[in-house]
């Protein structure tokens, strides 16, 4: 085994520790991905780095890349389950994707269930969204995205602003996006055994821990229950082996009978957000490179 497969297998130990934590104690398992943070390259000399407050307590970072155009950006949502996560976890592949695609990225740490439940996260998510259009950006040069929660809750995020008569974004990228609290999809039992990262007895508690039993079909908790009509361009990428496989192929498939431009990506063999292992699987980078280039495109940037 040579050191990048060595390196990727103890990466993806680490991470599915952090992801059984999850559930069962989501303090420790926060504690757990900060300190796996460590680990990945957080700060990259291609970037600088701003830390902002967004209205009163919204902590935010702004990434902005050394051939970043200067009007174009990522409002990125991280994953985590809802549960961890943050900017820094997450500020690596924020980095990248803004890298790739040439545009500003602003990355938000919203707050973490249970203790702040449905809906904080989607009014913090919006809060940034509104942010941007104070700052001068325009809807057309905003793209939205994340990945594994930060999918859902940037979709979830889309419905909002539709519903709310505030205009969209010009795209949305989605990774690994959890589109569906209840579970209901095929794959969360077909892949049980093959997705590494997610343990599939968690996905229920996690759920009802962000949004309660009551919201679990909430479209801006669940998007795969909203009318999907009038939304902007969306990407998703998504693993073959994952649990969340069904998520993105029924959402896929409801976009495009509402009439949506999407294009969504199964990557073969691939795990549940493998996008964040950039720096030692080249499946990672690949993705990344393609996120970039479907930003650039709809962002109208020169290839």
């Amino acid at each position: 085994m040579n050191f990048r497969t060595l390196a990727f297998h103890n990466l993806l130990r680490l991470y599915k520790n952090v992801g059984q934590l999850a559930y069962s104690n989501p303090q420790l398992a926060r504690a757990a991905f900060e300190r796996l943070a460590d680990v990945i390259p957080g700060k990259l000399s291609e970037c600088s780095y701003q830390n902002i407050i967004i209205g009163e307590d919204i902590p935010a970072e702004w990434i902005t890349p050394k051939r970043s155009k200067s009007d174009k950006v990522l409002l990125f949502l991280h994953g985590g389950g809802y549960a961890t996560g943050s900017i820094r976890t997450h500020r690596a592949l924020a980095s990248q994707i803004a890298i790739h695609g040439r545009v500003k990225a602003l990355s938000i740490e919203y707050k973490l269930a249970p203790e702040h439940k449905f809906p904080t996260q989607i009014e913090q998510a919006v809060t940034a969204y509104k942010f941007l259009l104070e700052q001068g950006y325009k809807p057309e040069n905003i793209a939205i995205g994340g990945e594994s929660a930060g999918g859902g809750l940037s979709g979830g995020t889309l419905h909002y602003l539709k519903d709310h008569n505030i205009p969209l974004p010009a795209c949305a990228i989605f990774m690994s996006p959890w589109f569906d609290l209840t579970a209901s999809g095929r794959s969360i039992i077909n892949n049980k055994h093959k997705d590494p990262m997610v343990p599939h007895k968690g996905i229920p508690l996690w759920a009802r821990n962000y949004a309660e039993e009551a919201n679990l079909t909430n479209p801006y908790a669940s998007p795969l229950f909203g009318d999907l009509s009038g939304l902007c361009p969306v990407y998703i990428q998504v693993g073959e082996c994952e649990i969340l496989l069904s998520d993105s192929t029924r959402y896929a498939d409801k976009a495009k009978n509402a009439g949506v431009d999407v294009t969504m990506e199964v990557w073969p063999d691939m795990f549940h957000a493998w996008q964040g292992f950039w720096m030692v699987i080249p499946e990672g980078i690949a993705a990344i490179e393609k996120l970039g280039a479907f930003l650039r495109k709809n962002l109208l940037l020169k290839p």
